[in-house]
């Protein structure tokens, strides 16, 4: 069996390698801005939505868990709040706003980043522990998120959090489908109703070529250029997902007591890089998506090369559960 840490690296080449693939189509071909909005269409609807639907079926939450997705939330809208906040300083458009509020309140803690590395470093119960870190994201996308977008790419004039508006939007929204799939999910697992048992093997094929499939369209999105402009959000991104969420999330758990587990995948997934979603998000409702994509670049390019190897330090020894 390959180590762990070797698993995780060529784990996260196959990861890169669609993005890489998808940026090489742009620069070499004539691709439409319509290209990486039919990709992300395919894995909402194909993927995602049974994905979600699936996830809610076959969680199971335990009382003395309650803070850590409160914990996952806090931090979230911190993250939200102090970039949305930094970009409203520099004078940027709504669109950019409401990309930046998406990067911000968006970290990749989910299989194919942080609760990968959850599972690597501490364990199966590392796995189930980050899932239930990341119960706030439905919470924190629908109606949190969907409003801001909804407001930054015009399609709104007034920015509403209000409960009735959401839900109208949110039912008649089809960028909110992964939601009834995850809620019908949970009322399935109210019931008691049994999951069958092919779907354990479904989860372990369908998120990575969903996975594939988004990094497809997110490369298209990149733009080299641009790669290379927005030095100022791009240190503003790091600090907030390397300082102040790991720092706000540490802080929370301290006082929340967890144990050395649950403490460990805090520490994870609070220092995450910046959402392959935030990228999603910004490209169906027509905000900045190339803007997403070039905080979603430098940040997870930091995280592979400073954070990771830090977070393995510490998870491995100091922290070691």
């Amino acid at each position: 069996m390959a180590h762990p840490i070797l698993s995780f690296i060529l784990f996260e080449m196959m990861i890169l390698l669609p993005l890489v693939a998808g940026f090489i189509w742009r620069q070499k071909t004539s691709v439409t801005p319509a290209a990486p909005k039919r990709l992300f269409w395919i894995s909402l609807f194909g993927f995602e939505t049974p994905i979600y639907m699936f996830l809610g079926w076959g969680i199971r939450l335990k009382p003395e868990l309650a803070f850590m997705p409160l914990i996952g939330g806090l931090t979230a809208l911190s993250g939200l709040i102090t970039l949305y906040w930094t970009g409203k300083r520099a004078g940027c458009t709504r669109k950019d706003l409401g990309t930046l509020a998406a990067c911000g309140a968006l970290s990749n803690q989910g299989y194919f980043l942080g609760g990968y590395l959850c599972l690597l470093l501490v364990g199966e119960q590392g796995l189930a522990l980050s899932v239930i870190y990341i119960f706030y994201w439905n919470f924190l996308v629908y109606g949190v998120l969907f409003p801001i977008a909804r407001w930054a790419s015009g399609e709104t004039d007034r920015l509403s959090f209000e409960p009735a508006t959401a839900l109208k939007q949110l039912a008649t929204d089809p960028r909110a489908i992964p939601l009834p799939g995850f809620l019908l999910g949970l009322a399935l697992n109210a019931f008691e109703v049994m999951r069958p048992a092919w779907i354990a093997t479904y989860l372990k094929f369908a998120p990575p070529v969903s996975s594939v499939i988004v990094l497809l369209g997110v490369g298209l999105t990149i733009d080299a250029g641009e790669l290379r402009m927005n030095r100022r959000l791009i240190m503003a991104a790091s600090s907030v997902k390397f300082l102040l969420m790991p720092a706000i999330g540490i802080s929370l758990a301290l006082l929340a007591g967890l144990n050395r587990e649950a403490f460990a995948v805090v520490v994870i997934e609070s220092a995450c890089p910046t959402a392959i979603f935030s990228v999603v998000i910004s490209t169906l409702f027509a905000m900045n998506s190339r803007l997403a994509a070039t905080l979603l670049v430098w940040t997870t390019g930091a995280f592979l090369v400073a954070v990771c190897p830090l977070l393995i330090y510490l998870i491995s020894g100091p922290l070691k559960p």
